[in-house]
């Protein structure tokens, strides 16, 4: 149905991809698996969206962060 990659540092967590089958998408399936994934993981976690899936990310709380307040590991990329 779909698969999620999450990266752990020391002092957070960085969901670096989600893919959801087509068949699955606009079912609560991506939704789903980043709330329960965001609750078990170390804070703060981070998301690398492609410029598509912000509003999917905003609409589950995520807020966007200027590039300065982003550790070392996340602004390299």
């Amino acid at each position: 149905i779909g698969i999620a990659n999450i990266s752990k540092q020391n002092s957070y967590s960085i969901l670096e991809k989600l893919h959801i089958n087509y068949y699955y998408r606009r079912k609560g399936v991506g939704a789903l698996l980043v709330k329960t994934l965001a609750s078990e993981e170390i804070k703060p976690l981070y998301v690398l969206p492609v410029h598509d899936a912000i509003g999917f990310y905003k609409k589950l709380g995520f807020t966007p962060v200027n590039n300065t307040g982003l550790p070392q590991l996340i602004r390299i990329r």
